[in-house]
């Protein structure tokens, strides 16, 4: 399950910051201490499931640098596609 939403002060890179959030498919991802994997100011952020065990994120980016902390969770690949801005 992935969950996108606002990062804790805390683990803020940027303004306006939100993370994609990785746990077990069938849990309530707000109950407990979901992965944070993916933070980045981004106009939208949209978490794919490729196959069960491939994550693609997808960002387009409204500013600063778009940070990945984890590659992997459990057995499951993630990546990122970031839609940047020019002119």
């Amino acid at each position: 399950m992935a969950e996108v939403r606002e990062v804790p002060e805390a683990q803020v890179l940027a303004e306006g910051a939100h993370g994609v959030f990785v746990g077990r498919a069938g849990t309530q991802l707000r109950s407990l201490k979901p992965g944070l994997v993916f933070v980045a100011s981004c106009d939208a952020i949209t978490p794919r499931w490729f196959t069960p065990r491939r994550l693609v994120i997808e960002c387009d980016l409204r500013s600063g640098e778009p940070v990945l902390l984890r590659n992997f969770v459990d057995d499951v690949v993630i990546e990122l596609a970031i839609n940047r801005r020019f002119g």
